[in-house]
């Protein structure tokens, strides 16, 4: 009666511990999985933690929450290397093809002038300054000159906008490839950042300034950095 009496007083006290005890062969494994099961502290909709306000911890959406407002619950962060991507993506085939056929078409408009050039040059070669053609000449030259600067200033421009066309729509693929890495590991904030061990070119006290203050962190935990993975995503590699 007394050994029945201790069984049942154990198996009130020691919970989850005793009972799988009694239920099960006392094997070692059988003690280590029972043990852990009593270290467990729920299932709990909500923990009070005693303060002034108190606050309430709960789950909400897979994450720790502890009130109403979106920024109010736990967040899991990454980081990623954006010029490392970015370069990356411009450097591929996509974005190359696109700038050598721009290459390709200003070359082309270049040598258009420049034989033009060579054909007033020829035409007017040896025109003295009193002569009747030497007013014509003039004309040519500055209107050629001016075209010139035209097309320098076109040429500029255009190569601006690709420049940027191209860069807006290489952010734009790192981001979706950050998404599906975000969404596949359910993180919720995503750093630029350069790696803080990279070496700080030497430059000017500006430029050094802003080389320091673009290194997000100052140290990095293993396992943050997901460049890796956003240019495994998109097939791209980068030293």
């Amino acid at each position: 009666m007394q050994k029945l009496t201790s069984t049942i007083v154990a198996g009130l006290v020691g919970g989850a511990v005793a009972a799988a005890l009694v239920a099960a062969p006392w094997s070692r494994e059988s003690i280590a999985t029972a043990t852990a099961a009593a270290d467990d502290l729920g299932p709990a909709s909500t923990v009070i933690l005693a303060g002034e306000p108190e606050v309430r911890v709960a789950a909400k959406d897979g994450r720790l929450s502890w009130g109403t407002e979106p920024g109010a619950r736990g967040l899991t962060i990454a980081a990623v290397n954006t010029g490392k991507v970015l370069g990356a993506i411009l450097e591929s085939d996509r974005f190359e093809e696109q700038r050598e056929t721009f290459r390709a078409e200003v070359e082309k408009a270049g040598k258009e002038l420049e034989a033009r050039f060579e054909s007033i040059q020829s035409k007017y070669q040896g025109t003295k300054p009193d002569s009747p053609e030497a007013g014509e000449a003039r004309a040519a030259m500055q209107a050629f000159q001016q075209e010139y600067q035209e097309f320098m200033a076109r040429t500029q421009q255009a190569e601006g906008t690709l420049a940027a066309e191209q860069f807006t729509e290489a952010y734009s693929d790192m981001r979706t490839a950050v998404d599906v890495i975000c969404d596949r590991r359910s993180i919720d904030l995503v750093y630029r950042f350069i790696p803080p061990d990279e070496k700080i070119a030497p430059a000017d006290n500006d430029t050094l300034t802003l080389q320091m203050q673009a290194r997000t962190f100052v140290r990095l935990p293993d396992g943050l950095d997901i460049t890796a993975d956003v240019l495994k995503e998109m097939n791209l590699t980068a030293e």
